[in-house]
């Protein structure tokens, strides 16, 4: 505006009109008008306001000479990018990490072409890269690539446009600090690159160099980023966010990050709770609808002021006006909470996460509550002290979270807040949400778990399907009876501590439907409890009545967790017809190592009315059709016995296909040329 001074109010732009797109970069404006041509303003260390700008740096517009007949423009750290009319792009500024894309590394003060693009529909610009959509859907990248975000498969820096593996159709993107996103014109999104925030949205927190989809969110209309964080709005009018937020970047009424899209809340957290209507709607005259896995459990407005964190809560319209209390507690590295005031051995949920990819060991996460010196102090789930008790009201409770604790003594910790009729039922139905993540090199932050097959490689043959939805899980075990028959077991239920624990009841099912045999409902019986524990999205630890056991994620293949899905595939966990409840199909599409492979097992019955699985793994070229046969396995490990390799009985049990229609619907051919709908279990 041409005084160079901050602002904490809007002021006019000097001398500009006509304006139809702005970017920013770092202390870099950018504006394209209605003519074609672009002005910029800020700094000009790289060149990138032009070299006909005066000084190293212009507090009002200058035009970047050289651009004519744009249509788009994008901004990076400190380079901008320029698409004209006839589908090239052209850029100007900073180039040490190749972003500028004319093959060197040799910064520019006039604008130079991309080189092998004439085709560009799209174009955004993260801090050190550049992103390009062609006319025919296809993605192109160039410039750094320390965390992938450039989608080639490798972590090299490139000078020139290399393509985007996965992507079709595309028709906007953009890219944050080492992460970049593209929209289909289907609405479907993809993700790639750094992720220590969660800014993928792919419910891990490792970096990936291919293009994967972004589950969870569909019909997006349009897409943002910022450094660590992503935001997308969906046709209806609704905002969904994912990734890092320690100042609140996702919307959601937390400080706590995401790393699977959240729904972004209205002003305050206001709204009715009862009716649904507590999003933020920028389309109020369209039907709005939020999908039921993303609904919070219940609503909490986090406010920071003072050093302090204050969370008011909202209680669920069937908790109000029963008696219950309400708990502020944390999840924090062992190694920074005083020892429990009785003496207790604090029981582990989870181990730290190291921020910025620090190799350390993993410490462990201990439940703590802050004690009267300002210090974490280790409890069990029974010790855990009311903040409040009575009546749950309509007004709902504010809690102070942080009590002006030093954060050299909680950093790290994850705080909570919940209620309950008492802790343990607080926990173990769910009903607690994370609030904030202090600051520190290790953290405690839960995630629930991903998507797919599980296993403990030390004990081959025995697995575990495990899907999560929301604040809900379906888990399953195939392994054998005493007498080697396969076999196997189901919990369901809420999840807690943000998605990362589950202690439930492990049931038997007996008396179902057979493979080939007409439908009949199962008895279900209770085995002994269950506990789940989610260490990150891929490793865990299991506790059931065969004792303590480690699981991790399972490659189908080799390399078949990293890949990147394949375009059209169909979506992972659990299929059923819902007219033959009791027996289900868990199906996993990798694409690894020796090219793409779906793992499907079917949960049912034998002729006796024991429980039985068969399983199913094949090529799936066309991941849309599924074609093998069911094999059956015998003699491997019990529940409580101990680890012994199964056998596989039989390679062709009875022919199995599914062709599918969508993502979430499909026909299976049984033995006998037998039809069954199948549908995604949306439990």
């Amino acid at each position: 505006n041409g005084s160079g001074n901050a602002r904490s109010t809007p002021a006019r732009v000097a001398g500009l009109s006509g304006v139809t797109a702005i970017a920013a970069g770092f202390n870099l404006g950018v504006a394209l008008r209605s003519d074609g041509t672009v002005w910029a303003w800020g700094m000009n260390f790289d060149g990138q306001l032009g070299a006909n700008a005066p000084f190293l740096w212009s507090d009002t517009p200058v035009q970047v000479a050289g651009l004519s007949q744009v249509t788009a423009i994008a901004a990076g750290f400190a380079h901008i990018v320029a698409l004209r009319a006839d589908g090239r792009v052209f850029t100007i500024g900073q180039n040490a990490y190749g972003q500028l894309g004319d093959g060197t590394t040799a910064g520019r003060s006039s604008p130079v072409a991309v080189v092998g693009l004439t085709d560009a529909a799209a174009i955004a610009a993260g801090e050190y890269h550049t992103l390009a959509a062609r006319r025919d859907g296809t993605v192109v990248a160039w410039g750094s690539n320390s965390g992938g975000e450039l989608g080639d498969g490798t972590l090299a820096n490139r000078s020139a446009p290399v393509a985007v593996a996965g992507p079709a159709d595309v028709i906007a993107l953009a890219g944050g600090v080492s992460h970049s996103v593209a929209m289909a014109r289907n609405g479907d999104l993809y993700a790639w690159g750094g992720n220590g925030s969660g800014q993928l949205g792919n419910a891990t927190q490792g970096y990936t160099s291919v293009a994967g989809r972004v589950q969870g969110i569909a019909q997006v209309e349009s897409i943002a980023t910022g450094y660590f964080h992503t935001v997308a709005t969906r046709a209806d009018g609704s905002v969904l966010s994912w990734g890092y937020n320690v100042d609140g970047e996702l919307g959601d009424g937390t400080l706590v990050q995401r790393s699977s899209p959240v729904v972004v809340l209205r002003r305050d957290g206001g709204g009715a709770v009862a009716t649904n209507d507590w999003f933020l709607d920028l389309r109020p005259t369209v039907a709005s609808s939020i999908p039921a896995d993303r609904i919070p459990v219940f609503l909490v407005v986090a406010s920071p002021a003072g050093g302090d964190v204050t969370a008011r809560i909202r209680y669920r319209p069937e908790d109000i006006g029963t008696a219950g209390s309400v708990y502020v507690f944390a999840l924090a590295p062992a190694t920074s909470v005083k020892a429990a005031a009785d003496g207790t051995r604090p029981v582990a949920y989870g181990k730290t996460t190291a921020r910025g990819g620090a190799k350390e060991t993993p410490v462990a996460c201990v439940l703590a509550q802050l004690n009267a010196a300002g210090q974490l102090q280790a409890v069990t789930a029974g010790q855990l002290q009311a903040y409040v008790s009575g009546t749950l009201s309509a007004q709902g409770q504010a809690v102070n979270i942080l009590n002006g604790a030093s954060f050299v003594n909680i950093g790290g910790a994850t705080f909570y807040v919940g209620y309950g009729a008492n802790p343990t039922s607080m926990l173990n139905d769910g009903l607690n949400r994370g609030v904030i993540t202090v600051p520190a090199a290790r953290e405690c932050t839960p995630q629930p778990p991903q998507t797919g097959w599980w296993w403990n490689p030390a004990e081959g043959g025995r697995g575990y399907s495990i899907e999560v939805a929301g604040n809900h899980i379906f888990f399953a075990a195939f392994l054998y009876d005493e007498s080697g028959r396969s076999r196997w077991y189901v919990a369901t239920g809420t999840t807690s501590l943000d998605g990362s624990l589950f202690v439930g009841d492990l049931l038997d099912a007996r008396g179902g439907q057979t493979l080939s045999g007409p439908y009949r409902a199962p008895a279900i019986s209770t085995v002994g409890p269950i506990t789940l524990s989610f260490n990150t999205a891929s490793q865990g630890t299991m506790v059931w009545p065969g004792g303590a056991v480690p699981i991790e994620r399972f490659n189908i293949m080799p390399g078949g967790l990293a890949a990147a899905p394949l375009p059209g595939q169909p979506e992972n966990g659990w299929w059923w017809n819902p007219a033959e409840s009791g027996r289900g199909f868990f199906i996993e599409w990798q694409n690894g190592q020796g090219g793409p492979q779906a793992d499907l097992a079917g949960y049912m019955y034998d002729d006796a009315g024991n429980p039985v699985w068969y399983l199913s793994v094949y090529p799936t070229p066309d991941p849309r059709r599924f074609s093998g046969n069911w094999w059956s396995y015998a003699g491997g490990q019990t529940l409580t016995g101990p680890y012994k390799p199964p056998t596989r009985t039989s390679d062709n049990v009875a022919p199995v296909t599914v062709e599918f229609h969508d993502a979430t619907r499909a026909t299976m051919t049984l033995p006998g040329g037998r039809t069954v709908s199948l549908q995604r279990h949306r439990f």
